[in-house]
C-alpha cells in the first residue's frame, strides 16, 4: 500500500517537471489488496484515512482481489496481497474477485 502512494506522488509531482512533454493522465496506479481493507490489521479510522488519502491521489483501489494472471501492456501494476510486490511498467494483471 504504501508504494502506491509513493507512486502516485511521484506521478503527480515529480513526472511532470522531469518529463514536461508526456501526458501522465494516462498513467493508472492500481492497487490490488486481497483483504477486505487498506491496512487491514489497523484501526477503522486507519483504514478509511488510507483508502480516502490514496483516491484522493487517483490510485485505483480494489479489495478482496487477486491477481490470477498478467498480460503485457501499457498501464502500472501495484500488486499488493499480504506480501508486497511490484509488478514494473509494461505489466498489467487481469483481476478476479
Amino acid at each position: 500500500m504504501e508504494l502506491s502512494g509513493a507512486f502516485a506522488e511521484i506521478k503527480k509531482h515529480v513526472l511532470p517537471k522531469d518529463y514536461r512533454g508526456i501526458d501522465f493522465s494516462r498513467l493508472n496506479i492500481l492497487l490490488v489488496e486481497g483483504t477486505k481493507n487498506t491496512l487491514n490489521s489497523m484501526s477503522n479510522i486507519a483504514q478509511l484515512a488510507s483508502k480516502k488519502y490514496l483516491e484522493d491521489m487517483g490510485v485505483k483501489i480494489y479489495t478482496e482481489t487477486f491477481v490470477k494472471n498478467l498480460e503485457k501492456t501499457k498501464q502500472l501494476l501495484i500488486y499488493l496481497s499480504y506480501i508486497s510486490k511490484v509488478i514494473l511498467p509494461g505489466l498489467h494483471g487481469y483481476l478476479f474477485t
